[in-house]
């Protein structure tokens, strides 16, 4: 399989502009994602009518919390009036709160509620149940090098886009 994969890069990668073939293979594995380990309409999320805008901003509070509007606008890639949108959605929900310190008037902090967070927990939860079932077929070298393959992406990444890695580094920006 691995000789197939090999073959099938010499031919199909353009070795001056990688790019497109890149971006192919981001998609697919993306796609691969949603319909196999976490499809949108399965989720706890959709059971409690939010949409993947929504989603998006309770994992990121669940992650990194209590965080400014602004910085969540960032970590989402969302701009900041979708951002408040998804917010208040999730306020009025009761997934998120918003703090304002005396200190500090003009700065909103976005943050999970408990129920949010039990919500990000559970739907983890079962993500990581259909993930692992999924894996429970690949041999121990082949979980190894899907790790480091993945370490080294969001290493990339990390680097060049100025995201953090962790949600520890994140909360310690």
């Amino acid at each position: 399989m691995e000789e197939q994969f090999k073959e099938h890069l010499s031919k199909s990668v353009n070795p001056e502009d990688p790019v497109p073939e890149i971006f192919a293979l981001d998609s697919s594995l993306n796609r691969f994602y949603k319909m196999t380990v976490n499809p949108q309409k399965d989720t706890v999320y959709a059971a409690c009518g939010l949409s993947p805008m929504e989603a998006s901003a309770l994992v990121v509070l669940h992650d990194i919390q209590p965080v400014t509007m602004s910085k969540l606008a960032h970590y989402c890639g969302f701009s900041p009036s979708k951002t408040t949108r998804a917010v208040n959605v999730l306020v009025k929900k009761g997934l998120a709160k918003r703090e304002v310190p005396e200190e500090n008037r003009r700065q909103v902090y976005a943050s999970v509620t408990e129920r949010g967070y039990g919500l990000v927990e559970e739907n983890n939860r079962r993500v990581f149940e259909r993930f692992a079932s999924m894996l429970s077929g690949f041999t121990p070298a082949e979980k190894q090098k899907m790790l480091a393959c993945y370490s080294y992406i969001l290493e990339m990444y990390g680097r060049h886009c100025g995201h953090p890695l962790t949600p520890t580094e994140a909360r310690h920006e």
